[in-house]
């Protein structure tokens, strides 16, 4: 049996359990885990004070959260290695800065999921909040690497600043996704808010839908049918996402942007005429 940590009750204050992953818990006995610390409010708690523990840390190196994680931070955050899955919803900074190993949400994510990833896989099999694979305040680069796959929708800033990678986000995203992107690629099977790929330096956004409010920083540069996204979708059958299969039987129209920037950036939609 995989190495599970049960919430033993629903909390009103946060519970930051950043360092508590698959490397850390490796080959230790049930009591040295529950004795490992966490950040409750202001104060260190030991782990077993918040969380039921059981199973091994040896079988599989795979780590399993569950409960009500909205108020639980940093879950996955910084991983290298092994398998993460959250039966679930699960707080702010989820996977932030991930750089190996799987993640496996079967809920929604708060805040800053994937923020400035290096590598590995991200599913939320629910929604996204706001910045997922997002840039920190302050930081020049967001999502450096990887692979993050929503299923359902993403708020705001999605992929912002954005730097290698790809983010996936089947359903809608809202204002500002792709912000600033400088490569890596996001595509979004639903609609999408205003300012879609503004200040874009590089990279690639596939639109599965037109969009109606593209900034008039970007041109038209001709319709075709790119490889890459044919390799995309398969890539996305493998991992059980289907939303994008209708973008293999239509041309698309290429916009090339943000003028406002270096212009080597493209938006990918279904050619309308």
């Amino acid at each position: 049996m995989a190495l599970t940590l049960t919430l033993r009750s629903e909390t009103h204050f946060p519970l930051e359990v950043f360092g508590i992953d698959t490397q850390a818990v490796a080959g230790l006995s049930l009591a040295a885990i529950e004795r490992l610390p966490l950040l409750a409010g202001r104060h260190t708690a030991p782990l077993a004070e918040f969380f039921t523990v059981a199973g091994s840390a040896t079988d599989d190196h795979t780590l399993v959260w569950q409960g009500n994680l909205q108020q639980v931070k940093g879950i996955a955050a910084r991983q290298t290695c092994g398998h993460v899955r959250v039966i679930g919803s699960a707080g702010l900074h989820l996977a932030a800065e991930m750089m190996g190993g799987t993640v496996l949400v079967e809920g929604s994510v708060s805040d800053w999921a994937g923020a400035e990833m290096y590598g590995g896989l991200l599913t939320i099999q629910g929604n996204a909040g706001r910045c997922l694979g997002g840039a920190y305040r302050g930081s020049l680069k967001g999502m450096r690497g990887g692979e993050i796959l929503v299923h359902g929708h993403a708020d705001d800033e999605a992929g912002a600043l954005m730097r290698r990678g790809t983010l996936t986000i089947a359903g809608n995203a809202g204002q500002g996704v792709g912000f600033g992107m400088l490569a890596g690629t996001i595509a979004v099977g639903g609609t999408t808010g205003r300012l879609v790929a503004a200040g874009m330096k590089r990279g690639s956004v596939i639109l599965r839908q037109p969009c109606e409010s593209l900034l008039p920083s970007f041109r038209r540069s001709g319709i075709d049918a790119p490889v890459f996204v044919r390799l995309l979708i398969r890539r996305w059958q493998e991992l059980g996402c289907t939303h994008f299969d209708s973008l293999l039987d239509q041309p698309l129209q290429r916009y090339c942007g943000d003028f406002t920037e270096l212009g080597r950036g493209e938006i990918w939609m279904p050619a309308t005429h």
